[in-house]
């Protein structure tokens, strides 16, 4: 069911195939206006993950019951399909941790065998294998996820590895790959055990746009963690070992430095942008936070929380900025079925991502209260600015074209104006649609003005 206090338009839009309705409308739970896209989906999953740009998501996972096979999907912000359960070719079955990164043509996944080997296949925007898949021989023994960046220019892999089956964590290090991955650059260690109860874990990997290449990566010891930051430069020197003051995650920003998410000794969750060389720059903000199942923070600054409440059945989800203002409250746009009351993530992590502009994507699974089949479900959140149907973020004269030419011949203004739901972002009297009856509020709206 949907409350009606969170919807102001629906539109029902069933796809072709066996998959689900596809179910759009204007949610405001979130704080600020958002078009939400949920797609249910037929198939049984197994450890899904999320990469996301703002052209397209690509969906990793595998089909239970055994998950042996690899498949990927692919949808715009709007979930309009690309490609779905497209196999994903490999040679191995005793298929583990895996990974994805998403760059504007394409992805690249990687994933581990039970005996420490990895794999790695490239594929273009359309699932179609551009390079691979090939086998990349890591250290003798690994049982960690891998992590990958990829943009236009390659891909870079960050994984952890010991020297036996008994260290699963303890060494880190870093193979970079053309994305048809004909090249691929020999293992650089980032990082060696001086103990053998040293633990490394991968975090993120960055790729600059001069193709520097650096890793975030947890460093345990004894009793006693830290968080750790090391580059690569283009000719394959490496820098030195940065001990950052906080445990955190960080993304890329556009602007070239990083933005971290970081607990601080007290608990205390801060949002801070930091250097290249992990400098301060400027305040730590406080960021209201208590846990976080997962955390992902967008290239332009937009920062999503991710919480499971394993008791109840229900996720929760908040929106912060840079600095660390909230967009509103908690939320939580999935659906409640119920014959399938719990929603929950799949595995040890959660699927979630976060893209330039605020726009979120949520895989979840509906849980029944006996042992029957689940429902894995694909949710996208797409802000939008009420009126804008040029497409420019601001709503002012400019839409008033366009609002007519959407009025009048639909087929022309969704020509000129692709991936704008005109009848979401001009439906002004709520009746699920932009008709004759939205012309005075919207011609009112133009004179109030911002």
């Amino acid at each position: 069911m949907i409350p009606r206090a969170l919807t102001l338009a629906i539109v029902a839009c069933w796809a072709t195939s066996v998959y689900g309705q596809t179910v759009r409308d204007v949610y405001l739970d979130a704080g600020i206006p958002m078009i939400r896209s949920t797609r249910t989906m037929t198939v049984d999953w197994r450890t899904n993950l999320i990469a996301a740009n703002e052209q397209r998501g690509y969906v990793l996972y595998g089909l239970t019951p055994s998950a042996t096979q690899l498949y990927t999907s692919a949808y715009s912000p709007a979930l309009d399909p690309f490609l779905e359960d497209s196999p994903i070719p490999h040679n191995f079955t005793d298929r583990t941790y895996m990974a994805i990164g998403a760059h504007d043509g394409g992805a690249v996944i990687c994933w581990q065998r039970l005996s420490g080997d990895m794999a790695c296949v490239s594929i273009d925007e359309g699932g179609a294998v551009v390079g691979g898949p090939v086998d990349i021989a890591r250290p003798p023994w690994s049982n960690g996820t891998p992590m990958i960046t990829a943009s236009a220019s390659g891909a870079s892999i960050g994984f952890t590895g010991g020297t036996t089956s008994g260290c699963s964590n303890c060494n880190v290090f870093l193979r970079n790959a053309s994305l048809d991955l004909t090249h691929i650059s020999p293992s650089v260690t980032i990082a060696a055990a001086q103990t053998t109860s040293d633990l490394y874990y991968v975090r993120k990997v960055f790729r600059t746009a001069d193709d520097r290449v650096g890793l975030l990566y947890l460093k345990s010891r004894q009793s006693q963690s830290f968080t750790c930051l090391r580059w690569i430069a283009v000719d394959g020197t490496l820098e030195p070992e940065i001990v950052l003051p906080f445990h955190m995650i960080a993304a890329l920003q556009d602007d070239g430095d990083l933005l971290a998410v970081a607990v601080q000794p007290s608990g205390a969750w801060v949002v801070q942008r930091v250097s290249t060389n992990g400098d301060p720059l400027g305040p730590a903000h406080p960021l209201n936070l208590s846990s976080a199942y997962a955390l992902d923070i967008s290239p332009d600054g937009w920062i999503l929380a991710a919480d499971e409440d394993y008791l109840t059945g229900q996720l929760r989800f908040r929106l912060f900025n840079a600095e660390g203002v909230p967009a509103g409250p908690w939320f939580d746009p999935t659906y409640f079925d119920p014959e399938l009351p719990r929603n929950s993530f799949d595995g040890s992590f959660a699927p979630v991502a976060v893209t330039r502009g605020g726009a979120v994507w949520i895989a979840w699974i509906s849980l029944p209260d006996e042992p029957e089949p689940a429902q894995w479900h694909l949710t996208s959140l797409v802000p939008f600015t009420r009126g804008d149907l040029n497409g420019d973020g601001v709503f002012n004269n400019f839409d008033i074209d366009p609002f007519v030419l959407a009025l009048t011949d639909r087929p022309a203004y969704e020509a000129l104006y692709p991936g704008i739901a005109a009848d979401l972002v001009a439906d002004y009297d709520g009746n699920g649609m932009l008709n004759n009856f939205d012309i005075d509020l919207f011609v009112a709206a133009i004179v109030a003005g911002p």
